[in-house]
């Protein structure tokens, strides 16, 4: 009897498969769908003229005294449609001639969606087209996901293809419309017919794994094989096409399903744009009250090609500052953290003053921060050069009613390390630092020299602190 086996093909230990994953699910965008019909929901979308009939606790008070007649607010509502993945957990899937094989990359891709979903509150369930009784119904429990994602990790290399039959029991018991994506190598002679069943009342779409091996072996000849799923021996010739994508897509677009083809030797391809109109950042003080913090408009465009990954990002927040950033990537493959990097990045922002957000000892903090960053190297051992400079910076810490001022700084990043530089003043001494860091083996190694005179460190009626380091 085979026992159940952590895939062979799949080159990632389960920290390193669940990190991949999720930065999947961070790369792909879900937008949540919004009802056309406005009602008394949750989100608040604008305020009409009352109308005989209309809840009384729905008047905008402040808008009907405004305006001298009465005006009730009016919600938008979230439409939650379901997602269900079909993941073909067959033999023929993990047959493979490259390090990642199609199983593999399947178990990953419909890991990286179920998390993007959820992230959209979208729930997410999964049905097994193997032999395996796998069926999850939909959840927006991001464990439940992760916990099968791990399950599919185990396979025993004997299942045979049920895409059709799950297909054709899966159709009768959605009761309410739903997005179904198939993920599957299609070596089911049926699937057509049962995919055509389920997109009569869902949006279906195909995501298509294939195998370069499956395009033709140049130069093989005739071959002999055994057939994945049944153990059946055959003889044929190498230089056959075995699948027809173009096919495929024709059959499928006349049932409206959307097909999408993904060779396991090619990275996936394709482009991101994302226009931010008056974008804020939300953060809620420890006493519960809300503050919302601009951060401007601008453009995020990325690019997938088979040369590599081309992005450019430009934001601007106006007089609190602006963001330029480009990124080239040198060919994405299986062995895609070798692939050169070049880089930029150039801010010229107040962005001091939400250093506050992120440490919170720091009480009130100002002052201008300007950031020149070129990054080489390779995806996966990136190298910084630039510098990163504070002017006129300000930091109060009012438990030990400490004031920082006139605080100025920068730092020079080289390669693998920076070396820095900072003056400024508490009461009415002065303080100067000066360092360096550089990374050997994965650890840090470093100095840092301060200096100074007369330095107000502490001033509470507790305590006073001075220091002349």
């Amino acid at each position: 009897m085979l026992r159940p086996r952590t895939l062979p093909h799949d080159p990632v230990d389960s920290r390193q498969f669940e990190v991949a994953v999720r930065r999947l699910a961070n790369s792909l965008d879900f937008g949540q769908r919004d009802s056309v019909f406005h009602g008394a929901g949750l989100e608040y979308v604008q305020s009409r003229p009352y109308v005989a009939g209309d809840a009384v606790k729905f008047i905008d008070w402040k808008i009907s005294a405004r305006l001298g007649k009465l005006y009730v607010k009016e919600f938008k509502e979230t439409k939650q449609i379901p997602l269900y993945l079909l993941l073909d957990t067959s033999a023929s899937m993990c047959v493979s001639s490259q390090p990642l094989s199609k199983y593999a990359w399947a178990v990953r891709v419909a890991t990286g969606i179920g998390l993007a979903a959820q992230s959209s509150v979208t729930p997410v369930g999964l049905l097994g087209c193997g032999a395996r009784e796998l069926h999850i119904r939909p959840t927006l429990s991001r464990n439940i996901v992760m916990e099968w994602a791990h399950q599919l990790r185990q396979h025993d290399f004997t299942e045979v293809t049920s895409l059709s039959a799950r297909a054709r029991e899966l159709a009768p018991s959605l009761a309410k419309r739903t997005t179904v994506i198939v993920l599957s190598d299609l070596h089911d002679p049926d699937a057509i017919a049962a995919l055509q069943v389920l997109s009569q009342r869902n949006d279906c779409i195909v995501l298509h794994f294939e195998d370069p091996a499956e395009q033709g072996l140049r130069g093989s000849g005739i071959i002999r094989g055994v057939e994945a799923e049944s153990g059946r021996g055959f003889v044929g010739f190498g230089g056959r096409r075995q699948v027809d994508s173009s096919g495929w897509k024709a059959e499928l677009s006349r049932f409206g399903i959307d097909y999408l083809p993904l060779r396991t030797d090619e990275p996936i391809l394709g482009k991101a744009h994302a226009d931010i109109t008056q974008a804020r950042l939300r953060w809620q003080r420890v006493g519960g009250k809300e503050d919302l913090i601009p951060l401007g408009s601008g453009t995020v465009h990325l690019e997938a090609t088979a040369a590599g990954l081309n992005g450019e990002l430009r934001i601007s927040a106006g007089e609190a500052g602006r963001a330029d950033g480009s990124l080239r990537t040198g060919a994405l493959g299986a062995r895609w953290r070798e692939a050169p990097l070049t880089a930029a990045l150039r801010i010229d922002s107040n962005a001091l003053a939400f250093v506050h957000l992120y440490v919170p000892e720091i009480d009130r903090a100002a002052g201008q921060l300007r950031a020149d960053l070129e990054f080489g190297g390779s995806l996966g051992a990136p190298l910084v050069n630039g510098s990163i400079r504070v002017e006129n910076g300000e930091l109060d810490l009012y438990q030990v009613n400490l004031a920082l001022r006139g605080v100025n700084a920068e730092a020079r990043m080289l390669d693998n390390g920076f070396k820095f530089a900072a003056t400024g003043s508490a009461g009415a001494g002065r303080l100067s630092a000066a360092g360096e860091l550089v990374w050997r083996n994965r650890l840090p190694y470093g100095q840092l020299r301060i200096t100074g005179n007369d330095l107000k460190l502490v001033d509470v009626p507790e305590a006073r602190i001075h220091a002349t380091p």
